[in-house]
């Protein structure tokens, strides 16, 4: 798990004096990641690593074992295993709620579509929805990414925000305003007596912090209107949502807080997308810096 591996690394680095995990393992060539996405912790792992280490990305799920493998380091892509017992099946994430949601084969995916995935295994699961989104990126050959947990969706007001959205709108903004995430969650703000309509709001935890936050929050709006339609008509075609606030933790918040959820190490995750009950258990457990938006 990538967060769990920028910390043990951390801590591996301090403990030896070495400035790079190539420096403790000099045959150290390829770091084999999965179970969230690698793009918040990419640039920090491979700062930490040095050179030459190849990343490649896993899909797995404890209903089918190892389901997906990166082949090509250069293509963030994945192969999906399909000779490992296993029977794929795919059904569009926009159609998730309706009572008879399309049910495609392999060989009927399109690339762009996020795509929730189907397990039917020779263990005997048949139909199961193992709660993940992918996205192919490929037909020929099938290639996947991993788009995020369907349970990390924001859409209080229809916005239909995934968290492989939320990912790749953080990591864009770290781009755009040279800045570094160590963890991020994301939560809801309804409307209030003070705030005539609602939004989301960012917690997040900088390794390095953008000279400008306010242009951080900005280029987060922007990638994620470039590709949700829903999250575009609610920013700019008055249907009530604000631009995204983003309020910045002291530096170790998000380890403390999982500490004190007995959520440390294995394959406990800090959530994308934080409840009500989630986020006033943050908010009461880390220290704020002033709020900006």
């Amino acid at each position: 798990v990538p967060s769990w591996m920028v910390i043990f690394s951390e801590k591996v680095l301090q403990h030896t004096g070495k400035s790079s995990l190539k420096e403790v393992w000099p045959n150290l060539g390829l770091f084999v990641h999965g179970g969230m996405s690698f793009g918040p912790y990419r640039e920090r792992f491979l700062q930490l690593a040095g050179s030459d280490v190849w990343c490649t990305d896993t899909y797995s799920a404890s209903e089918g074992g190892m389901l997906g493998v990166q082949d090509d380091p250069e293509d963030p892509g994945m192969l999906p295993l399909v000779d490992q017992g296993v029977f794929f099946e795919f059904v569009p994430v926009a159609e998730l709620e309706k009572d008879s949601p399309t049910r495609l084969t392999l060989s009927e995916v399109e690339t762009g579509v996020e795509y929730a995935v189907v397990l039917n295994t020779d263990s005997g699961i048949f139909g199961y929805l193992v709660g993940d989104s992918v996205r192919f990126t490929n037909t020929r050959p099938y290639r996947f990414v991993f788009a995020g947990r369907l349970k990390h969706t924001l859409n209080a007001f229809g916005e239909h925000v995934s968290g492989g959205e939320l990912d790749r709108a953080v990591a864009a903004g770290c781009k755009a305003t040279n800045s570094e995430v160590e963890e991020y969650a994301v939560a809801t703000q309804y409307p209030s007596s003070d705030r005539s309509v609602g939004g989301h709001v960012y917690y997040i935890e900088f390794r390095r912090e953008p000279a400008d936050i306010d242009e951080f929050a900005k280029q987060i709006d922007v990638a994620i209107m470039a590709g949700n339609e829903d999250y575009t008509a609610h920013r700019e075609q008055g249907y009530g949502m604000a631009t995204p606030f983003v309020r910045a933790v002291q530096p170790g918040s998000f380890y403390a807080w999982m500490k004190a959820r007995g959520r440390l190490g294995g394959q406990n995750k800090v959530p994308r997308v934080l409840t009500p009950e989630l986020e006033h258990d943050f908010v009461n457990n880390v220290r704020l810096n002033e709020p900006v938006a």
